[in-house]
């Protein structure tokens, strides 16, 4: 197929009458016939851009059968559905099922998060995709970029001192040369996360991920180890039904029986079974100083202290 091609049919729709009842269909076509007059420019085009599509971002090769249905991309191929992208060296999409199949060299990745595996399977109707093998995720949310007045423009960077390359930055005249702190929570980025498993279904539009199999999940001096655990991305909290095991670096050993993890308040909450607290022993800077009657003691070879004679008494002239 020519390049040409591939280019024109780089977004594919879904089958949307293998979803829904043609009912359905029926009502919803003409409550938008319906509704179309009374929208205005701004909402046709987010409707337009909010139609379910599957869009190819790129491939070596491209094939497309009209009779199945089924569409391959190998080589390179990248495939994107909502603000999730899948990468892989083969990717089998099939039209009939809404159902996609990835192997060789994947991955999976939405804005803040990477999945990497032996083989991705994906439901595009429940918006599920199943990686299996060496799974691996890692998961670091991004700070919230602070919101501009409408209207408001960027200060504009201070002009470079005489002699000063063009590739070089400007110093921050910001009335000392320390760098600015970040005053609130949200200007931090948050703690990077890596969850090892045997699958993860990643449910990627409500951004949870169930890791099943030998899990370990870890966040900077906090590990979690459980069968099975289920973690909410955008709320940063992992939660196990099960038995499950918490370890920090501090030497903390907590067993439980269901278990919740919040990594961002960085608390942990559920019902112990048992378990080891590490204490540090504070140890005291002021010296111990001896009784008076161990300091008025001769040392082993010091000869004892005289004192000195007293004056006698009526001793006058």
């Amino acid at each position: 197929m020519k390049t040409s091609d591939l280019h024109s049919m780089a977004r594919l729709p879904r089958r949307a009458g293998a979803l829904r009842p043609r009912t359905a269909l029926l009502v919803l076509a003409w409550a938008c016939l319906l509704l179309a007059p009374a929208l205005g420019p701004a909402q046709q085009k987010k409707q337009e851009e909010e139609k379910d599509y599957i869009k190819v971002i790129h491939a070596d090769s491209f094939s497309r059968s009209g009779k199945t249905k089924i569409t391959t991309l190998k080589g390179n191929a990248i495939v994107a559905h909502n603000d999730t992208r899948f990468y892989a060296d083969e990717i089998v999409i099939d039209d009939e099922k809404d159902t996609g199949r990835a192997t060789g060299h994947l991955k999976i990745t939405d804005p803040d998060s990477e999945i990497v595996g032996d083989l991705i399977t994906a439901d595009f109707t429940q918006e599920l995709a199943v990686i299996t093998g060496n799974v691996r995720m890692k998961h670091q949310k991004k700070p919230a970029e602070p919101e501009q007045p409408a209207g408001a423009e960027k200060p504009e960077s201070p002009a470079p001192a005489p002699g000063t390359p063009a590739n070089q930055k400007a110093p921050e005249t910001t009335g000392s040369n320390k760098e600015k702190e970040p005053e609130t929570v949200q200007e931090f980025e948050s703690k990077l996360t890596v969850i090892t498993c045997t699958r993860i279904d990643f449910y990627y539009e409500v951004d949870r991920a169930e890791a099943i199999g030998n899990v370990v999940a870890k966040q900077e001096k906090k590990t979690v180890y459980a069968d099975r655990l289920v973690y909410d991305k955008k709320a940063e909290i992992l939660t196990v039904d099960g038995q499950a095991r918490v370890e920090t670096e501090d030497g903390d050993l907590l067993h439980f029986r269901g278990v919740v993890v919040d990594l961002d308040q960085d608390t942990v909450e559920g019902a112990l079974i048992s378990g080891q607290l590490h204490r540090e022993k504070k140890q005291s800077t002021e010296e111990k100083k001896p009784p008076a009657e161990q300091r008025l003691a001769p040392q082993p070879g010091e000869k004892p202290k005289q004192e000195a004679p007293k004056p006698a008494e009526g001793g006058g002239g």
